[in-house]
């Protein structure tokens, strides 16, 4: 199954799964679901920031805060885009806190190898050679850098704090690799 077939098959579930747990009553007077977005944001345009902005804006979900992974990019560029996305469309008032630098299974060394072995990857993510550059780095973004700020906590206690001021209540999300 391709990215783009498994990512539409995603949204189907998603929008599914929020159609049954939807309660039937006027979307001013329901109480707002709470949602913890974990995601891996690869830049300006995909479907991590379609299913973010969708996520956003629907009309019974209260977004409470987003963390950020390596996946798709570096987690440092990643959180840039995600600040800068927020910031442009109004939801700057969101949250957001960097996860680990590198993915806790797999690594660049790991994938080559598998490669050599299995055939070659189509897609490597943040490890695409013609995106690739140091976990460090945050190049220049086209619509300019964030001027709000990640929170200085690890994604990690900021998403066990955040789940545990709301008990029973939070809607954890995860769109990126876990």
């Amino acid at each position: 199954m391709t990215i783009r077939g498994y990512t539409k098959w995603t949204m189907a579930i998603l929008m599914s799964l929020m159609a049954v747990e939807s309660p039937r009553v006027d979307a001013q007077t329901a109480p707002r679901k709470k949602m913890f977005i974990d995601q891996d944001i690869g830049g300006a345009t995909g479907t991590d920031n379609q299913s973010l902005m969708m996520l956003l804006q629907a009309p019974g979900l209260d977004v409470v805060g987003i963390s950020i992974v390596a996946g798709d990019g570096q987690v440092k560029a990643s959180t840039a885009w995600t600040l800068r996305m927020l910031e442009l469309t109004g939801y700057g008032h969101v949250p957001v806190a960097q996860g680990a630098k590198f993915p806790l299974i797999n690594s660049r060394e790991e994938t080559a190898l598998w490669e050599a072995t299995y055939g070659v990857f189509g897609y490597k993510g943040a490890w695409n050679p013609a995106r690739y550059h140091s976990p460090d780095e945050v190049p220049v973004l086209p619509p300019g850098s964030p001027t709000i700020k990640a929170t200085p906590q690890h994604a990690v206690n900021f998403m066990i704090e955040t789940i545990r001021k709301y008990p029973g209540e939070v809607i954890l999300w995860c769109g990126g690799p876990l």
